[in-house]
């Protein structure tokens, strides 16, 4: 008989941040849904603005530090390798706030920088933003705000070493997915590692791309994505490279997953559901899954609890979801060396949800055909840190057009804990 699932803390807690140090071995992964690049950027002499004007305003290079700093986010977390960031709300013809991004993301002279003395590795970015405007849009009326648009930061070093190359799937006209594919190189296997913002369930209209004729909901499709993504992993996998999806899925897994419960009305949400956990989770049956691991599950137990989207406005703890992961290929099962849920006020910063991690292990002590030995971190606990709180697309508090999967709400701590295997297969 299952046990009941307690509440999160209504108190935010201080918990450490991901462990692991960092190694030649390791590939370090994270993924943040920002809710909008803006305050990461300096001020600018008038407001950035996406889809409501032909004219762009870019920020002033001159201009004071922003209140939120990609790179500071980046020091603080040892330059991990790739930072995917979704719902960057810029427009593709905003060349000036694209630049903005790039020295955002990389070091500046000493002067302007002084809390950080080592100006630390450089990054290339990567930007997938919205082709088809009518569906990138968050309502039919307005005014209508720019939700989509995913920036891919990849270290440059590691570009280099691995020779990446970075590309979007055809089928995305709405600004949702970046790929990053490693070559392979130095024992590592060949990896496709996407950058992930899933579709908002809605009675809202999709409309054809090409033509503009409306071809359902967006309920309807977000179920054609799921299966154009399974079938792009499935595949990958043929040709011998492992997957990783990370990023917004819009989707809490089970009840483990959203408090004080899941979105289960309308109807839709429930088959999306259960057409992104048959797809993607499940091994085989009616959907012939693909057995993906749920990094966050995997390393820290089924029992922990950990959730990375809160709305603002409402009390702590009172409402909020899972739907933020990092997935793997089951190739990749024993590679996981750490993965967790950075929730904390800091980490949140001015968006809605909290960044989700992942380390994988290549290289050096990994050894191929074994699931390896379970080693837990010192604490033994399932997370690293709690804090955020604010609104998203799909919970179950709040209008219909706003939620998606599941329902959500405000809670605090961190998720996150070492890897249960310290070897596996490749």
């Amino acid at each position: 008989m299952p046990r009941p699932i307690s509440p999160p803390p209504l108190k935010r807690r201080r918990l450490s941040p991901p462990t692991a140090p960092p190694s030649p071995d390791t590939l370090r992964i994270f993924a943040w849904n920002i809710n909008g690049i803006g305050p990461f950027l300096p001020p600018a002499q008038k407001p950035i603005t996406t889809f409501f004007s032909s004219t762009t305003t870019s920020p002033s290079p001159t201009s004071g530090p922003p209140k939120h700093s990609l790179r500071a986010f980046l020091a603080r977390h040892n330059w991990p390798h790739l930072l995917l960031l979704q719902e960057v709300h810029i427009s593709p013809t905003d060349h000036a706030t694209q630049s903005a991004v790039r020295r955002a993301a990389n070091p500046s002279p000493p002067s302007s920088s002084p809390s950080l003395p080592d100006p630390g590795p450089t990054y290339e970015t990567h930007f997938t933003l919205p082709l088809h405007l009518p569906n990138a849009r968050s309502s039919s009326t307005p005014p209508r705000r720019a939700h989509h648009g995913v920036l891919t930061l990849i270290r440059t070093d590691f570009l280099h070493s691995q020779k990446c190359t970075l590309s979007s799937p055809a089928w995305d006209h709405e600004g949702r997915f970046s790929i990053t594919t490693t070559s392979g190189i130095d024992g590592w296997p060949r990896l496709s590692i996407w950058n992930v913002y899933a579709l908002n369930g809605t009675d809202y209209p999709f409309r054809d791309p090409v033509t503009g004729e409306v071809k359902g909901t967006r309920h309807e499709r977000k179920r054609e994505v799921h299966a154009l993504l399974q079938e792009e992993v499935r595949r990958l996998e043929a040709q011998g490279v492992q997957v990783v999806l990370a990023g917004d899925m819009n989707i809490a897994r089970d009840v483990r997953d959203g408090w004080p419960n899941l979105r289960t009305r309308p109807m839709e949400h429930v088959v999306n559901r259960e057409d992104f956990v048959g797809r993607f989770f499940e091994e085989g049956g009616g959907k012939e899954g693909l057995g993906m691991m749920d990094t966050f599950r995997e390393v820290n137990g089924e029992e922990a609890r950990g959730y990375s989207y809160r709305p603002r406005g409402v009390k702590w703890g009172s409402s909020c979801d899972r739907v933020d992961y990092v997935m793997v290929s089951k190739g990749l099962r024993g590679r996981v060396r750490e993965a967790g849920i950075l929730e904390s006020g800091q980490e949140r910063g001015p968006s809605d949800h909290v960044p989700v991690f992942a380390t994988l292990e290549f290289g050096g002590g990994v050894k191929d055909g074994g699931e390896g030995v379970r080693t837990e971190d010192s604490k033994g606990h399932s997370g690293g840190k709690r804090e955020a709180d604010s609104g998203r697309e799909d919970r179950s508090h709040g209008s219909q057009n706003d939620r998606e999967e599941t329902q959500s709400q405000g809670q605090d701590g961190t998720s996150r804990k070492r890897s249960r295997f310290s070897n596996g297969v490749s």
